[in-house]
């Protein structure tokens, strides 16, 4: 057993032995909270609201999610009904979360940014009986539920306090003989079926999917994120959509840590300014949001605002060299952290945070993963394939979509959607989505390798490949190249982006043929999905 992975040659199958997370994850959400949050010492600060100032305590935390449950229960919300947060995070979100776990309302956490035609097909397929929005977008939302025509909407609750239908108004009014230290949770049933959440994937595939997270499923995903230090302060860089974000609400109460969060869209300046305002010790964001952050920090002389950071988690896409070395320059004792995951696994599939050498990822305890071929068949180290995933806590199934369910469960196994292989020290290389390869007279180029060229060339910010029409159709596909460059390279001279270019090209020819480029395509900037993620359809576009 190497790095923890034990490989079972016979079926090609990697596995990570579970281990003490020090709860039982099969057991309801609500009452674990509940029972974590009556042990823990009730004046510690559970949260920060970096806008407001506000802190939460475990004392506080426990009676506002009674509060809510209570109230719930009042509105006539019950187990099964769905309730959708279009909003950013606020000082009640966290309880909010609490009281529909413990009553078995299912939340569903939106991403405010999305665009009108994905707001309508989620909110269209999943038809909730309350929305908490925030002020600014309730016109948004409510133009979308115009179109949709929804049958089940009972609330449309929102932030704004004054508001008579507001959040803290009805979910948090106080309710009369409220004994917090008595209070029973109702016995909702089975933790592995009964469901939590329904999350969306990232919508980098096609439309968001909503996947079924169940109560068990849930907390087993919790202590995949971190390993758990003394004094953490964590700081989330994604939006409430993403599961790690729904996580993350939990987070404080099982791995004893203080979340700080903020309540608005944050630039690069604004993280920045957190960071440095509250002694942030761990941070999560995607690899763009990390690079913006550094980007500014160095452009104007603020890297040792960064200073109190140990751990740097970042996913979405891998760290580039030219980001290692910005960050590293900036902060040489910041442990930095590759984690890969899905919104289907509700949490972390592998990571390289325990490992001394990056030779790769090693797979989060509890799972198992294996690598097939194009027919399914299972493959060894060292071989490229697809990524099948198993976790110790059944999947449940995407929520009304047969075909995906279909498409993506075989057999027990998750398919990923991503491509890779394990390497001889059995540990994890993601070389990208699947539907990504490129196929060019009869072989394969993998655009992440590319762009791994490409975005460790010092004068390149960010850079994405995707595949577009060869001059001959019988050959299939050729790779196209974008790329924008940092500022400091914007004005160069003609001689010199002459220069730039040729060095440019040189380094690309070591991972692909020069008749395999379609084009070299600078812009002035990418455009993004709402998860953070590069949007490579918007690209593709353009070859169509």
């Amino acid at each position: 057993m190497e790095y923890g992975q034990i490989y079972d040659e016979v079926n090609r199958v990697w596995a990570s032995p579970s281990k003490d997370y020090g709860y039982d994850f099969n057991q309801l959400a609500g009452p674990a909270i509940l029972d974590r949050l009556k042990i823990l010492d009730q004046n510690k600060v559970l949260e920060i609201n970096h806008g407001t100032g506000k802190e939460t305590t475990v004392g506080e935390m426990r009676k506002l999610a009674i509060t809510c449950a209570k109230n719930l229960d009042i509105l006539g919300m019950k187990k099964g009904d769905i309730v959708v947060f279009f909003s950013q995070l606020n000082s009640f979100t966290t309880p909010s979360c609490y009281g529909c776990f413990i009553n078995g309302v299912i939340v569903n956490p939106m991403v405010v940014t999305m665009n009108e035609a994905d707001t309508d097909h989620v909110l269209g397929y999943l038809d909730p009986t309350m929305i908490i929005c925030d002020d600014k977008y309730k016109d948004k939302l409510q133009a979308s539920l115009n179109r949709i025509k929804g049958k089940n909407l009972r609330y449309f609750l929102t932030t704004d306090s004054e508001s008579p239908q507001s959040q803290e108004k009805l979910l948090f009014k106080t309710v009369n003989d409220l004994d917090v230290d008595n209070f029973v949770p109702s016995n909702l049933g089975d933790p592995k079926k009964v469901v939590l959440s329904l999350s969306l994937t990232s919508g980098s595939s096609g439309k968001p999917k909503a996947i079924k997270i169940s109560h068990a499923f849930y907390l087993k995903g919790l202590p995949t994120w971190y390993e758990p230090c003394e004094g953490m302060r964590l700081y989330i860089g994604s939006p409430f959509g993403w599961i790690s974000q729904l996580s993350n609400v939990s987070m404080t109460v099982f791995v004893n840590l203080t979340r700080i969060y903020s309540g608005i869209d944050p630039t690069p300046e604004y993280i920045a300014n957190v960071i440095n305002d509250t002694g942030v010790t761990h941070m999560f964001c995607v690899t763009k949001k990390l690079s913006d952050i550094f980007e500014y920090c160095n452009a104007n002389g603020k890297n040792h605002y960064l200073k109190s950071l140990k751990h740097i988690y970042s996913g979405g896409a891998p760290i580039t060299e030219t980001l290692k070395r910005d960050s590293l320059k900036a902060l040489p004792d910041c442990k930095f952290i590759s984690a890969y995951g899905m919104t289907e696994v509700a949490g972390c599939i592998s990571s390289d945070e325990l490992l001394k050498e990056k030779l790769g990822m090693a797979i989060q305890r509890g799972l198992q993963l294996k690598i097939v071929d194009d027919n399914f068949n299972a493959v060894g180290n060292n071989k490229n394939g697809r990524i099948l995933v198993k976790t110790d806590v059944e999947f449940l199934e995407y929520y009304n979509n047969k075909k995906a369910n279909e498409e993506t469960f075989i057999d027990g196994w998750l398919l990923t959607g991503d491509f890779g292989y394990m390497n001889e020290h059995n540990l994890l290389h993601v070389l990208g989505r699947y539907k990504d390869l490129i196929f060019c007279d009869g072989e394969m180029i993998i655009p992440s390798q590319i762009e791994a060229v490409v975005n460790n060339f010092p004068p390149v910010l960010q850079a994405a490949v995707v595949s577009a029409p060869h001059k001959d159709v019988a050959k299939g596909s050729m790779a196209a190249v974008f790329l924008s460059w940092r500022s400091q390279f914007k004005n160069c001279s003609d001689e010199e982006s002459e220069k730039i270019k040729t060095e440019l090209e040189n380094a690309m020819k070591k991972c692909v043929r020069w008749d395999q480029i379609h084009s070299i395509n600078v812009v002035d900037e990418f455009q993004y999905l709402s998860t953070g993620k590069l949007d490579k359809k918007c690209l593709q576009a353009k070859f169509l």
